[in-house]
């Protein structure tokens, strides 16, 4: 078997492994900002995106970010959806709180453009 055949289920598998490292990577990126602006003092990048994923409300750290995480969640989407689905993003983000107008305003559409996307309705449609 050559090195480039892949099964259905490998290749699923890799791709679902690189749309999960371009979630953790706009992740990463959308933190840098944070901890290098508003949310300096939280640690460094990766320490921040932890927090904010912990979300506990004991942590000093996360009292900090606290006020950023809804902007933070609305620039994972902005910077992940050229490269790759951005529906785990809008989910997150919806769980934050993020409204569907602040997600469309990231993705570069209208609201009502989302609300007729299949895929995304479901998302951010009200629960």
């Amino acid at each position: 078997m050559a090195f480039d055949d892949l099964s259905d289920e490998d290749l699923a598998l890799a791709t679902s492994r690189v749309a999960a490292d371009a979630l953790h990577s706009a992740r990463l990126l959308a933190a840098s900002r944070l901890v290098d602006g508003p949310g300096c003092g939280a640690g460094d990048a990766a320490t921040a995106v932890d927090v904010l994923l912990a979300r506990d409300p004991a942590d000093a750290r996360y009292e900090l970010l606290q006020a950023f995480e809804k902007p933070w969640a609305a620039l994972v989407i902005r910077i992940l959806a050229p490269v790759a689905d951005p529906a785990p993003a809008m989910q997150d983000a919806r769980d934050r709180g993020v409204t569907a107008a602040a997600i469309a305003k990231a993705l570069g559409v209208s609201q009502q453009a989302l609300y007729q996307n299949p895929r995304y309705a479901e998302i951010v449609r009200r629960r």
